[in-house]
């Protein structure tokens, strides 16, 4: 295997996983370098990503933070519904509970 080409295509990015090892091997091992890598894919949603992320990366960070945002808001009304749930259910068995050992037998 040669120890060096001139340049790497990745014709399936996905992730771009697989690239990423290769441009960040360690000089140590045998993975052979590269001076120029190209990457491409077919998915259209998949493309759009990687442009945001290289020209607009703001936008990638906005939309993320938005969304952890809306995601703590809904846990946190979640939790608070939970609670009343619970506060209601222990009400439900202490009010069973009295009434069976109240009742005469």
């Amino acid at each position: 295997m040669p120890e060096q080409f001139n340049n790497y295509y990745e014709p399936f990015l996905g992730s771009g996983a697989v690239m990423a090892q290769l441009l960040y091997q360690s000089s140590t091992t045998n993975t052979p370098t590269f001076a120029h890598s190209y990457a491409s894919d077919i998915l259209p949603f998949l493309i759009d990503i990687f442009n945001i992320v290289k020209y607009d990366p703001q936008q990638i960070k906005n939309y993320y933070s938005k969304e952890i945002e809306d995601y703590y808001k809904i846990l946190v009304i979640s939790t608070m519904k939970l609670e009343i749930d619970l506060i209601a259910i222990t009400m439900l068995l202490i009010s069973v509970f009295y009434h069976v050992h109240a009742t005469p037998e």
